[in-house]
């Protein structure tokens, strides 16, 4: 368990790393759950949520999944949240790509493609000119196929870490849509 207040390493999150879904760890089992989704539908939308109760832990604490409308909405519930205290225990907050589906990945992949080409972020921006041919160009539809199997085979060796589930699709097994 991390302890509250201490420096701790910074951890760098690739796109692939970072997920609509959250686990949140430490939950106390005293049937908080409203409290908790009001704790994070502060900082966004959540359009689904859920007890995975085949995940180890403490009997006394509870651990639960939830679902971001947006990636950036999860990214700064994640943020605000972990290590942050809830009812007297310390909260842990991760991300859960391995809750994901493949459309999941891809709109994720499209999302943060688009999102650099609007920005203009590559190398050597201004020295560029228009006769120069664009170094961000999208994907193709084969390449971003591509990546979601490499993200899903980097899921499979890791697959020890994550929680088992028991219904296929890789969803948690008990939902509820807010």
């Amino acid at each position: 368990m991390r302890k509250l207040g201490k420096e701790r390493a910074r951890r760098v999150y690739t796109i692939n790393d970072e997920s609509r879904y959250l686990i949140v760890e430490n939950v106390p089992a005293l049937g908080v759950t409203k409290e908790l989704l009001d704790l994070f539908s502060v900082h966004g939308k959540i359009e689904e949520y859920g007890f995975i109760d085949d995940h180890d832990h403490d009997r006394l604490t509870d651990v639960y999944w939830l679902k971001f409308r947006s990636l950036p909405e999860a990214r700064v519930a994640k943020r605000k949240a972990d290590d942050s205290v809830f009812f007297h225990s310390v909260l842990a907050v991760r991300y859960a790509p391995q809750f994901e589906s493949k459309l999941d990945v891809i709109e994720k992949l499209r999302d943060r493609q688009h999102t650099h080409v609007r920005l203009g972020i590559h190398l050597n921006a201004r020295r560029m000119t228009e006769s120069q041919p664009s170094s961000m160009q999208l994907h193709s539809s084969e390449s971003i196929v591509a990546m979601i199997r490499q993200i899903h085979t980097r899921l499979a060796e890791h697959s020890n870490e994550a929680p088992a589930l028991s219904r296929p699709g890789n969803r948690p097994t008990s939902r509820r849509r807010i």
